[in-house]
Formats: structure tokens, sequence, C-alpha cells
């Protein structure tokens, strides 16, 4: 499955000039600033603008070109909006109970829907007594009763309090890898991002740059993602157990420890570590109090800015490790691709 997407469209004084193409897996995130066309893009593929001149096609199938377009139920697309308007004379239930009676094919049940989002024992409250993160669980459950064969979705999690964006952002990946549900997230935050996106079109100006893989996003010194705080890795793994106040992470044959105060953790994890907490050696410290070391192959070196370098490594599980290192540093070591090393990561973040 892909979806291949050309859009010139002008409303008003802004001008949409889109060119991009997606394969049809996985979460792609729209980044940019506000006003940039993120959401006119999501809105043109939904079928619900009509640009002057354009040619979406999903899998081969024609949606739009500039003498026809399909509409928007037959494109068979979820949109889950910023704010989500429930029907507030219906009860969860009713409402989902609504979307399920206007889809002609349903591939999930009401009850399995709510199970999916976390919303099973709110099947019969009313919806003006759910909070930000319920009501948007709801949205959520009622565009998969649409059956999409995509879901787009415009900035979800924007209006919601950091636990509640948390635990829908691990939801909606894991409804993605579960369900095998494409998704495109429109978003201007780059923490929402690296949660849940697994490749990004960066948008600026009613233009975009060709898509990348989120480890190549986050990767670019000069990517709006890190706003300056400069280049990182984002690793999923697994976890591996809790020892002594301290969850093991699993990527692959590689293991990495994170302080945990939770309860069981979930069954996948992401984590984001900055360049510039990572130190290059030419052996394992057995004298410092860092943790997390793993062994590392240089694979290549770039000149970066205020006298630095920045080193792109592999472990031998295959994660990707960036180094922001001292120009000075790399010579006194006499660091060079190829070379065997060790990473010792100073600071692992959670996004999870």
């Amino acid at each position: 499955m892909s979806l291949s997407a050309r859009i010139g469209h002008r409303v008003g004084a802004f001008t949409l000039a889109v060119d991009f193409d997606l394969p049809g897996s996985g979460v792609t995130a729209l980044f940019g600033p506000s006003g940039c066309g993120k959401t006119l893009t999501l809105r043109c593929l939904a079928g619900l603008e009509r640009p002057r001149r354009a040619r979406i096609e999903w899998n081969g199938e024609l949606w739009q070109d500039d003498a026809f377009h399909l509409p928007p139920h037959r494109r068979r697309v979820g949109l889950v909006p910023q704010e989500p308007t429930l029907f507030a004379h219906l009860d969860v239930r009713g409402n989902l109970a609504y979307a399920l009676s206007r889809c002609a094919s349903p591939a999930l049940g009401l009850d399995e829907a709510a199970r999916l989002v976390g919303i099973a024992d709110l099947l019969d409250r009313r919806t003006d007594a759910l909070s930000g993160g319920q009501r948007q669980r709801v949205a959520i459950a009622r565009a998969l009763l649409s059956h999409p064969r995509l879901l787009l979705l415009d900035e979800p999690l924007s209006a919601l309090d950091d636990p509640a964006r948390r635990g829908i952002a691990l939801d909606l990946r894991r409804l993605a890898r579960d369900l095998g549900l494409p998704m495109i997230l429109v978003s201007h935050s780059a923490t929402e991002v690296e949660r849940l996106a697994d490749r990004v079109v960066l948008m600026r100006d009613g233009r975009n740059d060709a898509p990348r893989s989120l480890a190549e996003a986050v990767a670019d010194p000069d990517s709006p993602l890190h706003a300056g705080a400069g280049p990182a890795s984002v690793l999923d793994g697994v976890p591996a157990g809790i020892e002594d106040g301290l969850l093991a992470v699993a990527l692959g044959a590689d293991r990495l420890w994170l302080p945990w105060h939770g309860a069981a953790p979930p069954a996948s994890l992401r984590l984001r570590i900055m360049a510039r907490d990572v130190a290059l050696g030419l052996a394992p410290a057995r004298d410092l109090s860092v943790l997390n070391i793993l062994p590392v192959t240089i694979e290549s070196m770039h000149d970066g800015a205020d006298a630095t370098v920045l080193v792109a490594c592999r472990s031998g599980s295959g994660a990707r490790l960036f180094a922001s290192i001292t120009r000075r540093a790399a010579t006194m070591l006499g660091l060079a691709p190829g070379m065997r090393v060790h990473a010792h990561l100073k600071a692992v973040a959670l996004l999870d």
C-alpha cells in the first residue's frame, strides 16, 4: 500500500504546494509551525477540500485529480480532529453506535473498539462528564469503527495534559502496529512526533521536504525537531525486567537501564538519547557512575558547529547512536570510521 499526493491549492493569500509519496504503513508526521499548511494538507487527503490542482492516489486508486474528486465517505479515511465533536445527548455507547451504524463493512465491534482505546468502562457515561483525554479516546474509537484504510490525526494531543498525551500516544502507536493501520499525524510538537512517528515530512510556508525516517530527521543537526538542542537518537526497545528500581530495556542483545517508578511497563518503549549526552571512549570506563555503556562501531564523522564533531555509531544489535564531541577529543582519541569504541550514555529519556 502507498499514498501519493501532489496538491496545489490556494486559500485566500495562502498557497499550498506539497508533493510526497508515503508507504501505507506506520505513522507519518507532518511537522512544522502553525500556519504552514499541515491541516489543509490533511483536509485535502480526507476529501474535505477540493484543491484546484491535485493528484492523490491510494494504492493505485485515484482519489483526486484536476477533473475527478472521490467523495470523503468513499475514501474510507478516519479523521480525528484536535477538538472532537461528540453528541451531547448520547452517552459514549450511543456515540460509538452511531458511528458503527454508518459503516457498511465494519471490521471491529463496538465493545472491541472501546477495549482497544481503553474506554470499555466509560460506555455508559455522558460525554459532558468526560475529561479531555477520555473525549479524545472516544473520538479515536469512533474513527476506528468507520473501518478506515488510513487514519488522519489533526493535532489530537495538543489540548491534553502530559499524562493523557503519553497514554494516548502509546495507544496510537500500538494500534498502528497491531491493526496494521497507517496514520498521518499533524503536529507542531517535536516530543509528540518523537513519541509517535516512524517517519517525518517537514513543512514550512505551504511546502514540504522529502519524507525521512524519524531516525534521520532527529539526527540532522539542522532539523527543526530539536530546536537548538542538537541531534539525537530515537530507539525502540522492549522491557526486560526490573531490578533495584531500574527498568532494563532490551535493544536486541543490548541492555539499557532507566529509573522506573511505575507499575508494569508497556510492551514497547521508545527512548531518546541526545548526542550531547554520549561520550566515547577507547575502553569502557569502570570508575564512573555511568550505568549505560555500549560497545559500538563508528560509521561516519561529520564536522559540526562550535568545534564539534558528530559521530554516528552502530551497536552490535544494530542500534544507531550519535555522539557530539569536540574536535580536540576526536583527535586525541584518534577516532575514525570503522573503529570499535565504547559509548557512555550519560542520560536516556523515556518518551512513553
